[in-house]
């Protein structure tokens, strides 16, 4: 805001001479400190924001203003000008909008119950039965929710095939197929069944 009022009063200013210029500019700066001086009653002088304001500018457009300056010291305009910058160009901070509301943690306990008591089920299957119970949640929040939940050691690993024939050694068997040929140009076939669990030929 301060940079445009400047580029006016520059655009302006540059209409006149520059010996027109600084007689405008001392009068301008007479008139104000004859008025800041009839304002003033005892003590200190107090200024304005507006007097603040006009020695800001006035110092920004004519270099020779500085000179005609009595009341002020240079090092107080500097730091006038500084604060006028920052208060118009520091924009209030705005909250973000919020987005979705936050899934409630009995839904997510929910999600986490679907999946660790069916391993197989994808995101996919578990928003069909949130929809069962009117959950209407995206297939992406199921995700990223299970993936905290993973992150945390909460979710079951999936059965591997390793877990699998351990836990069902006992029924398990093995079978396999190869011939043999011998020197006498023979050939055998050879069918056999392992018992998996304590690998005892059962049949060949």
């Amino acid at each position: 805001m301060l940079n445009i009022i400047l580029l006016i009063m520059k655009a302006v200013f540059f209409l006149f001479p520059s010996r027109h210029l600084n007689i405008l500019v001392e009068n301008a700066i007479l008139k104000k400190e004859n008025e800041i001086l009839k304002r003033k009653k005892k003590g200190r002088i107090k200024f304005r924001f507006y007097d603040r304001l006009f020695y800001s500018i006035i110092c920004k457009l004519s270099k020779a203003a500085k000179g005609h300056v009595i009341l002020i010291k240079p090092e107080t305009i500097l730091h006038w000008q500084r604060n006028l910058i920052k208060k118009f160009w520091t924009f209030p901070s705005y909250k973000s909008r919020p987005g979705r509301p936050p899934v409630p943690a009995s839904i997510k306990n929910l999600i986490l119950d679907m999946k660790n008591k069916n391993l197989h089920w994808g995101y996919k299957r578990i928003q069909g039965e949130l929809l069962k119970l009117g959950i209407d949640l995206d297939k992406k929040t199921i995700r990223n929710i299970l993936y905290n939940f993973r992150r945390r050691g909460k979710v079951k690993q999936g059965l591997t095939w390793k877990h699998f024939l351990k836990s069902q050694i006992k029924s398990i068997y093995a079978m396999d197929f190869f011939t043999v040929d011998t020197v006498l140009n023979q050939r055998f076939f050879v069918f056999f069944i392992i018992r998996h669990e304590t690998r005892e030929i059962i049949q060949f």
